[in-house]
């Protein structure tokens, strides 16, 4: 992939979430092209996909627009996926896996979709079947009214997964919803942070990660990193000024739950992440919090 060359992107947001997404993308000097209902449109180079997943607190994925035309029947699209650069994003020793869906179109057998795609895409790469591997590379394809959309994605795992929590608790809150609620509600690491039902911690670790301007990362891997024109130096770059720019500054954080469970893996993820010393975790059902409070 061209480092130079601007591309179509989108970031996956959870729904209610995307004006907040909207406005870390402008931060990031990537003005919105157009927000709707699930994500937010944007255009960037090589270094803004990279920025994106860096920094990018309430988005789930960012997609890479490769590919949009009509098409009604398999000929046709395996013509027109034949002819499509794969190679820019697919290295040939690389496993894709197609996310298709689709909806009021002539094409509407999801795995036929998928595999025609995959044949295309083999045929473009020079290779006669699709490699089984490890963490391949996800195509999300979307088929509506004939008009294909083929689209690259650049994170790899979802990128509510951090690389910080270890330790689960039943039906987790996902940390990026968790940022977007402290987002939308426009906390300040200079106000104090209470979750008095805090699991396995996601509200108090997105809050020390907040307060701190901690990318959120910057302890994981990403799908563009097995990418043909991945480029290294330019990453460690931008993963050097992400950790000058964390600032240590003083939390009034802390978190409470009845379960024992809860309890014991919210603070198992604050001493693996450097917060022990600094929130406050304590074993308290809410009501009973409320009594000890109120005396």
């Amino acid at each position: 992939m061209d480092h130079r060359s601007t591309e179509n992107l989108f970031a996956v947001v959870s729904p209610g979430l995307e004006a907040v997404c909207a406005d870390e993308i402008t931060a990031l000097g990537l003005p919105p092209q157009e927000v709707i209902a699930g994500g937010v449109v944007f255009s960037g180079k090589l270094r803004d996909i990279y920025l994106a997943n860096l920094w990018l607190r309430t988005a789930s994925r960012i997609l890479v627009r490769f590919a949009e035309f009509k098409s009604r029947d398999f000929p046709d699209l395996y013509h027109r996926a034949h002819r499509l650069p794969w190679g820019r994003f697919i290295k040939p020793e690389t496993s894709i896996a197609f996310r298709v869906t689709c909806r009021t179109s002539r094409l509407n057998h999801t795995v036929r979709i998928a595999e025609t795609l995959e044949s295309a895409a083999n045929q473009a790469l020079g290779r006669s079947t699709n490699p089984v591997g490890k963490d391949p590379q996800m195509v999300m394809v979307r088929v509506v009214d004939d008009k294909v959309t083929i689209s690259i994605d650049s994170s790899g795992e979802l990128l509510h997964r951090r690389g910080y929590r270890q330790s689960v608790t039943t039906a987790p809150l996902r940390e990026t919803l968790a940022a977007g609620i402290l987002m939308l509600l426009g906390w300040q690491e200079t106000s104090s942070l209470t979750d008095p039902m805090c699991g396995s911690g996601s509200f108090l670790l997105e809050g020390a990660l907040l307060a701190q301007n901690h990318a959120p990362g910057l302890n994981r891997s990403f799908a563009f990193m097995k990418w043909p024109g991945f480029r290294e130096g330019l990453w460690a770059l931008l993963s050097d000024e992400a950790k000058r720019a964390v600032r240590e500054v003083p939390l009034a954080i802390s978190g409470s739950d009845e379960s024992t469970r809860a309890v014991t893996a919210a603070k198992e993820n604050c001493q693996k992440n450097g917060f022990a010393e600094k929130i406050a975790i304590e074993q308290w059902a809410l009501a009973e919090q409320s009594v000890h409070e109120g005396r």
